[in-house]
């Protein structure tokens, strides 16, 4: 039986980005996911200046950064009759680098919501700070329990194996 103080369902961004933070100020946290990577299926292709903040915080920022076009992907907007046809209009757009920075040393990054997660996921996975076991491939099979603590029972959709854990306050 894993014990832990919190128990994390989903290895999405919140999920990946939460696991870490805890992880900073000391706290063990048991992370769970389904699938053994990250969803490649289309979503967010933008980071903000916000949300880069907390890469930063984590370490990651340049790794999210490289993943990115670049700042000035948007020096130009244009239109097209087809993707090799005719241009019919360009409009000059302000790159990143115009963003205000008064509040922020960060830029936003141009960049896929698997490729971010990615590199959340492979700092869960190399942090020193998170236990090897704490990145599983697992489904939450049932949740019961008081507001003291929440016994839960995992199974394992990868080979089957059953987990029992307790997250306690």
């Amino acid at each position: 039986m894993i014990n832990a103080p919190v128990c994390i369902i989903g290895c999405e961004p919140i999920g990946l980005a939460s696991a870490l933070v805890l992880a900073k100020f000391g706290i063990d946290s048991l992370l769970n996911e389904r699938r053994d990577e990250v969803n490649t299926h289309p979503r967010s292709r933008f980071v903000d200046t916000n949300t880069m903040e907390l890469m930063r915080f984590l370490g990651v920022a340049k790794a999210v950064e490289e993943t990115g076009l670049g700042p000035d992907w948007t020096e130009n907007n244009r239109w097209a009759s087809a993707l090799t046809g005719r241009q019919i209009a360009v409009i000059p757009s302000p790159t990143f680098h115009t963003a205000t920075r008064s509040t922020s040393p960060t830029l936003p990054v141009m960049t896929c919501q698997d490729h971010a997660e990615n590199v959340l996921l492979t700092e869960a996975r190399a942090s020193n700070e998170l236990r090897p076991e704490a990145v599983v491939v697992a489904r939450l099979r049932e949740a019961v329990g008081t507001d003291d603590e929440v016994p839960i029972d995992i199974t394992s959709t990868a080979c089957g194996a059953r987990r029992r854990g307790a997250s306690t306050p």
